[in-house]
């Protein structure tokens, strides 16, 4: 039976009372601080064990924080700037934490954060609010902002941290192994998933954190594992704990100290409980930022923002790589639930999907030409003769019912001379027409002899992201227009309502080639027609039964301000929406084979909201981690027995959440 909201009183400590606020059902307990609104505890009441071993660190340590704009820079906020702590108590499952902030006598920021616990999870639902109450009309922007946890519990060097990168990296002993922080930009193959989670690992079954994204939708975001340090007055003495009566007690021996700011401790070393000396503590903090859509924009007096989806916080009982429970798994069941409900990409399984071949159903070996581990290319390798012959050779000795090509450097453009031949990382997105008699003729001869004669199915490289600013499609086409751009916050003024005249500059790479690209903006038509035509006239001209597209799961989203993309600037879902309207597109104009598929469009590595507009995942990098759990054979037993490592390791939490979902291959060894 859920029990209702506790008003309940720690013990005085050094003549100080702190009220606290508790949500709690038969799961889990939060504790909050109403003086200062910060997390205070976190109990696992199945276990009775908790997550927080130092509750006046934590409740001082700020849940949100906040970067505002105005015309003369930035203004940052945390959860501890404030005049007030309001607390709204609407019902027995939610509470609901107001701060009234001022923001340099410029304007009046209202704060709430809405935690939601219903009666039977572990994990409650966190959403940030914000209201221009009083102020300057016109004056200030929000422009990012992020709720944190801080948490005990795997901070010490018998700790583990799951952090979402490609199919799933587990890091043992964290801080000392991350160096103090691991942050990506979702979605990426540097972060592919929405959720991380912390435990420490013990012989018995122990208590995880667990932090998510509840965001079926795809928006620009940032997950963040970090630390902090902080300094003991005197040690910490053991909590007692009651959770039964909804009532948290301490036996601590005095407040803590002052606190250190948060740092980079890449040189800490730590001692299985956090310490890092006798009176200096580490804490992990897992975080999640968001962009705002139209992210600082002005906001008039009364305006407002909600957080676009809710942030999921809270436990994971009985964690025990003993018996079979490590921390990536039973966070990826938590994951897999909410993603087979909510998310969109998982609406078919591959049974149910209808646009895959059959020959892609059932190929398992991929051959790539002359591909190497260190982009390093030589002149023959994409030749389509010498493309020929070698995989004439891998088919008839491996003899399996397929096989799929990936075939790099495929194309030489206008000019047959062979000196003047595009190569690899150079023109995007120009190609044609292929290699071979100076028209192409070759490689449309060596596809279809491939196929027809040895059942391999050509899959050439193309790039679906950069856009070389020397090529003759950005020459002639005005190619800086669809580049994302992006501008400095310190020089943003939000009282100029179009953003294009504050400093827009284009993102640029440059990838060894002599050659410099620009990141095309993929919510823009043009780019999404560009990548399309290059795509049709390889699959409608020159008969490729797949074609393999690059950095579009890999690449990190860039933030782009400019206002003629039409899209919202900054934050928002346009990334994720713009290269499925690009992918969804390919499909309806692509030609079908003679049993009515579509060729499959494949990418480099596996972001989840992209699953259901591909056909595939090329996931080399996520193979390139030792299993999370990697066996040492015993040299004068000849057994296997499976040691915990210190540093990262694969924890393949995609493959549970998604199996049956997608396809993914290429695993390097």
């Amino acid at each position: 039976m859920f029990e209702s909201l506790v008003f309940s009183f720690l013990v005085c400590i050094w003549s100080v009372c702190a009220e606290v606020l508790i949500l709690q059902n038969d799961q889990i307990s939060l504790s909050f601080d109403t003086s200062t609104g910060g997390i205070q505890s976190i109990i696992d009441k199945k276990l009775n064990s908790e997550l927080i071993n130092s509750p006046d660190e934590a409740s001082s340590f700020p849940l949100w924080k906040m970067e505002f704009v105005y015309e003369n820079g930035q203004i940052f906020v945390d959860s501890g700037n404030r005049n007030a702590i309001g607390i709204i108590d609407t019902d027995e499952n939610r509470l609901i934490l107001s701060w009234d902030v001022e923001l340099l006598h410029i304007s009046t920021v209202k704060v709430e954060l809405d935690v939601f616990l219903n009666d039977t999870s572990s994990i409650s639902n966190w959403n940030l609010s914000i209201e221009i109450i009083d102020g300057q009309p016109n004056a200030i922007g929000l422009w990012s902002s992020t709720l944190s946890v801080p948490v005990s519990t795997g901070s010490g060097e018998n700790g583990e941290l799951f952090y979402p990168s490609g199919y799933g990296e587990a890091y043992f002993d964290p801080i000392k192994n991350t160096g103090g922080s691991v942050e990506g930009s979702y979605p990426s193959g540097g972060v592919a998933m929405q959720f991380m989670a912390l435990c420490d690992m013990t012989d018995s079954p122990s208590s995880g954190f667990y932090m998510s994204a509840l965001d079926s939708t795809g928006n620009i975001k940032d997950l963040q594992f970090s630390s902090m340090a902080y300094q003991l007055a005197s040690p910490p003495t053991h909590r007692s704990l009651n959770v039964d009566s909804g009532t948290v007690l301490t036996s601590r021996s005095s407040a803590y100290a002052s606190k250190l700011a948060s740092q980079q401790p890449g040189t800490l070393e730590g001692n299985g409980n956090g310490n890092i000396s006798n009176n200096i503590n580490t804490m992990s903090v897992l975080s999640i930022k968001m962009y705002p859509e139209d992210s600082g924009a002005v906001m008039s007096v009364g305006s407002s923002w909600k957080s676009p989806y809710s942030v999921g916080v809270g436990i994971i009982s009985g964690v025990s790589s003993t018996t079979g429970k490590p921390l990536w798994y039973e966070a990826s069941k938590i994951y897999r639930e909410w993603a087979l409900e909510s998310a969109p990409w998982t609406s078919k399984t591959l049974k149910q999907r209808d646009n895959l071949p059959d020959w892609y159903r059932d190929n398992s070996i991929w051959v790539n030409t002359h591909w190497q581990c260190h982009d390093v290319f030589n002149d023959e390798g994409g030749d389509p003769m010498v493309v020929l012959e070698n995989t004439r050779l891998i088919a008839e000795l491996l003899n399996e019912p397929s096989l799929a090509l990936h075939w790099y450097e495929w194309q030489q453009g206008p000019d047959p001379a062979p000196e003047a031949r595009y190569k690899f990382d150079t023109h995007y997105p120009d190609y044609f027409p292929p290699r071979g008699n100076n028209t192409g003729e070759q490689f449309l001869d060596v596809v279809k002899t491939l196929m027809n004669e040895y059942n391999v199915y050509t899959v050439p490289y193309i790039n679906g992201r950069i856009f070389d600013i020397n090529s003759e499609s950005y020459l002639a086409d005005n190619g800086s227009s669809v580049c994302s751009m992006h501008m400095d916050e310190m020089l943003y003024n939000p009282t100029t309502i179009d953003p294009t005249n504050n400093n827009l500059e284009p993102y640029l790479e440059d990838y060894g080639n002599n050659c410099t690209f620009c990141v095309a903006d993929p919510a823009t038509p043009y780019w999404q027609q560009k990548i399309g035509d290059v795509v049709v006239e390889l699959t409608n001209v020159w008969e490729v039964p797949g074609v393999y597209i690059d950095q579009i799961g890999a690449a990190g989203p860039k933030l782009c301000w400019d206002s003629e993309h039409e899209h919202h600037l900054g934050g928002g879902t346009y990334w994720t929406d713009g290269y499925e309207d690009m992918l969804t597109a390919m499909h309806t104009r692509t030609n079908v084979d003679k049993h009515g598929k579509h060729p499959p469009i494949v990418t480099e590595n596996n972001a989840e909201p992209y699953m259901d507009s591909l056909q595939g995942y090329l996931v080399l990098t996520a193979y390139r981690k030792s299993l999370a759990m990697s066996p040492q054979t015993n040299t004068n037993t000849n057994t296997g027995t499976y040691t915990q490592q210190s540093q990262s390791r694969l924890a393949p939490a995609f493959p549970a959440i998604y199996g049956g979902y997608y396809v993914g291959f290429g695993a390097e060894w």
